[in-house]
């Protein structure tokens, strides 16, 4: 593989992963409060709006990993963009109507689904062994990029347009603001599309296609039943890794960070402030997991990701209760407090789970199976996200946000003990020396 043809890889994997961060909760983050403030949708709405998404991931998966080892990764690459080029411009120019904005958000979820099947699998097998650890956590760390860009984004509409909650701002400047953010996403996702046309296959995908020519059968090689025997312990772990990665509550709290900081006791102006620091925190981070995954290895850092996201839950979980309870009264103290522990969560989120679910997810399935294990592991983990989203501003009305916290600190544990006892280091090992080990009976603890 040429140095050229590496750097546009990356590029275009990088663009993916910016396209996949605005999509999956950025950009609902920055249009929602714009949407309050001009369409009059109710808090149940908004919560399908913001779950829509996430619905779209979920029904692609189903048929994600399908389509990738029939069309290829690089057309299934494509044709998940081409969902973001089509569903932004309808979400835009939906005037505020449900339908046709849910409609477009649906499509964009679509494109983020299959994007998250496909790139990290074309990543793991385009990249050499060497550098494959530090591939996909770049995808990761340009991932939050993405949500670093659109915190961005709603800071500058705040500062230069108007907060959503302003009096003197007009309906018609509001509306535009969220027009804008599809607009924008709309527009990468263009650009990332006509440069896509100049990626090459997958060749592990092209290797399995060429076995399948010379067995003389039109079966995929990279396509196996993941239901045998041997497929079962792999894929349960990075299985039971994914859907525990959504229940540490990630996407629920960077999908309603504007709620959250508003009960805490943050005005709208340091809201936007409060979210951008959420937002740099994770890019930080990510950043140092970039540096550290294939130094101190995979479970080394779940294991110190889950336990920082145990005891910042706890923190944030009891902080709100005590809100929500009126044994503290919400102020902007009460809101930072909250900010920091929230900036501890996502910290620990980003340095482990972040990062390493991926590599986790690409690494641990075995070839034949491994498109298909992997939409079916983003479909229960995109469902669950849905789920939580679609419900979340209900939920809350009626537990609080402190239980709600707590809840996902119990899941964390669930998820540190999975790591801790089932999932084997796999950095500086080829996928070929993962699979084998699997094949040969290996466990936790055994070379």
């Amino acid at each position: 593989m040429s140095k050229r043809y590496l750097a546009l890889f990356l590029a275009l994997a990088g663009l993916a992963g910016v396209l996949y961060g605005l999509g999956a909760s950025g950009e609902m983050s920055i249009v929602k409060p714009y949407l309050e403030a001009t369409t009059g949708l109710g808090a149940a709405r908004l919560s399908l709006l913001v779950g829509g998404c996430l619905l779209g991931s979920v029904c692609i998966n189903v048929f994600a990993g399908a389509l990738s080892d029939w069309l290829g990764r690089r057309k299934a690459f494509l044709l998940g963009v081409l969902f973001f080029v089509v569903g932004s411009p309808l979400a835009a120019l939906s005037g505020g109507a449900f339908q046709s904005m849910y409609a477009g958000v649906l499509m964009q979820g679509c494109g983020m689904g299959l994007v998250a099947v496909v790139m990290p699998m074309f990543i793991a097998e385009t990249l050499p062994k060497e550098i494959r650890g530090r591939g996909t956590a770049f995808y990761q760390l340009v991932m939050i990029g993405g949500i670093l860009v659109s915190g961005m984004i709603g800071l500058a509409l705040a500062l230069f347009v108007g907060p959503a909650d302003s009096p003197t701002l007009s309906l018609a400047a509001k509306e535009r603001c969220w027009q804008t953010v599809f607009w924008i996403v709309g527009g990468l996702s263009l650009f990332i599309f006509i440069a896509g046309l100049f990626l090459k296959e997958s060749p592990v995908w092209l290797a399995g296609k060429e076995t399948a020519k010379v067995k003389g059968t039109t079966r995929n090689a990279n396509s196996d039943s993941i239901f045998q025997r041997r497929y079962m312990v792999p894929f349960a772990i990075a299985f039971t890794i994914l859907v525990c990665n959504q229940a540490t509550g990630i996407n629920a709290v960077l999908g309603y960070t504007t709620t959250i900081f508003r009960e805490a006791g943050l005005s709208l102006h340091d809201i936007n402030i409060a979210d951008v620091i959420l937002k740099v925190a994770m890019f930080a981070m990510t950043a140092v997991s970039c540096v550290l995954v294939d130094r101190k290895g995979r479970v080394f850092l779940l294991e110190l990701g889950t336990r920082g996201i145990v005891v910042s839950m706890v923190v944030a979980g009891l902080l709100m209760m005590a809100l929500e309870r009126g044994i503290v009264a919400a102020s902007p103290f009460t809101g930072w407090l909250v900010l920091a522990a929230l900036v501890v969560f996502i910290s620990s989120f980003c340095v482990g789970p972040g990062v390493c679910v991926w590599l986790a997810l690409t690494e641990l399935m075995p070839s034949r199976i491994r498109a298909v294990g992997i939409g079916i592991s983003l479909m229960a983990n995109q469902g669950l996200a849905t789920g939580l989203q679609s419900t979340l501003l209900p939920l809350t009305n009626r537990i609080g946000y402190g239980w709600l916290f707590l809840a996902f600190a119990v899941c964390t544990v669930i998820y540190y003990l999975t790591v801790h006892l089932y999932m084997p280091e796999t950095k500086g090992k080829t996928l070929e020396d993962i699979e084998r080990w699997f094949a040969e009976g290996g466990r936790k603890g055994k070379k």
